[in-house]
């Protein structure tokens, strides 16, 4: 009996297929698959012995307390047919898959009862083209879909909060970030202040007027009012070089060696664009980046552009930013979303310093999916930031003051 849900996601979700042989079956390989309960039980009924025999056997039900895994042949899943076609669902069906394979690439985050954000994990390079592919790929659209199987939630939104704040937070954050009227960071900063305001109103338990009045003023079509509001923010350059170069050190210690080469590629970027063989003075490391953020600008910004919005937008409505944390306010969870996005712009910014005109979209999309990759399947790697940010978490405005280029 199938279940109904009012879900809200990106206009790009609904035109997903998956075609494992268009991608080469990345989700079957190098990860670990895991089999529900429900599922495995299924397996051990499939009449056709030969297969259910296969198919037992390449699970693995204790080395995983509590957890059936496929045990992968080599690095790809046993069950991956040399046509990249799976064979349990070629021989038994589309229902006969776990909740995970039948899933992936999809990502619910649930508030209540019956309201789902979805959006896909651009892990999937399927997905991932078509979530940049254009800035219409964005629009946020409202439909009702029925689920006929279980599905694992990527988080869960606190039910006390009123639907129609979680509504009002969520669309107002898109509409911020989309505003073309503003640079991108000039975005994240408006972003900011929102959501400190939205934590002020839930704390005080404001009325739904007053939150239609908080949206609206951080929405008004007077784009000279923020402009002057913004020249009196003071970047600290200085400070933003210190926090990124610790970042970066602290992401290939910790991370990077352990985890996933290709990031040394990026990190090869930040070396050769700010030439850190030779030392150099504070004044001396501003004009280098200065002449990396004009490149940044004339050969990303200039025709990409749309590419960072979706990011940015992708981020926000995946991980449900203003609500993804338990125990800390909207703001904290907005300068973690803000550091993730400042690091993948510092190493886009040095590699397009690097390749310069030869840079195209797909190192772009390289660069988000290895983002993605950390942020959704690197267990440790929001503590290791959380550690690094440390006590600023709780002083977002010196944070924004240190990482946004206004």
């Amino acid at each position: 009996m199938g279940r109904n849900f009012i879900c809200y996601e990106p206009e790009y979700v609904e035109n997903f297929q998956c075609d494992g042989t268009a991608c080469g079956a990345l989700c079957c390989r190098n990860w670990g698959i895991t089999i529900d309960k429900e599922t495995y039980h299924k397996y051990k009924l499939i009449p056709q012995r030969k297969l259910r025999q296969k198919i037992l056997a390449a699970i693995d039900t204790e080395s995983f307390p509590g957890e059936y895994r496929i045990k992968m042949c080599e690095t790809r899943c046993p069950m991956l047919r040399s046509d990249l076609r799976c064979e349990i669902q070629k021989k038994c069906g589309e229902k006969a898959l776990s909740n995970v394979c039948a899933q992936y690439p999809r990502r619910y985050v649930l508030h209540g009862e019956n309201t789902l954000f979805r959006v896909l994990s651009v892990s999937c390079p399927i997905a991932r083209e078509l979530a940049f592919a254009s800035p219409e790929a964005m629009n946020i659209r409202k439909k009702n879909i029925m689920l006929d199987r279980s599905i694992d939630l990527y988080k869960v939104i606190d039910s006390r909060i009123p639907q129609n704040v979680v509504l009002s937070v969520m669309m107002t954050g898109v509409k911020i970030l989309q505003n073309r009227n503003y640079t991108f960071d000039e975005r994240l900063f408006l972003l900011g202040l929102y959501l400190d305001k939205c934590d002020e109103n839930i704390s005080g338990k404001v009325t739904d007027d007053i939150w239609r009045r908080t949206a609206d003023f951080y929405l008004q079509d007077d784009a000279q009012f923020w402009k002057n509001a913004l020249e009196k923010v003071s970047f600290k350059y200085q400070q933003y070089f210190e926090f990124m170069f610790g970042l970066m050190d602290v992401f290939y210690e910790k991370v990077m060696v352990n985890s996933n080469r290709r990031g040394e590629i990026f990190l090869s970027y930040v070396n050769k664009a700010f030439d850190l063989e030779k030392k150099k003075t504070a004044r001396e490391f501003l004009n280098v980046f200065s002449a990396m953020y004009d490149d940044y600008s004339n050969y990303v910004l200039q025709d990409k552009w749309y590419v960072l919005e979706n990011y940015i937008v992708q981020e926000f409505w995946g991980e449900v930013v203003p609500f993804s944390a338990k125990t800390r306010g909207m703001e904290s969870s907005f300068i973690i979303y803000l550091v993730y996005y400042k690091m993948m712009e510092f190493l886009l910014i040095s590699m397009a310093s690097v390749k310069k005109d030869s840079i195209v979209v797909a190192d772009i999309l390289e660069l988000i999916s290895m983002m993605s990759y950390y942020v959704t399947h690197v267990e440790e790697f929001e503590s290791i930031v959380l550690d690094y940010i440390g006590t600023d978490i709780n002083n977002p405005m010196e944070m924004m003051q240190k990482l946004l280029i206004i």
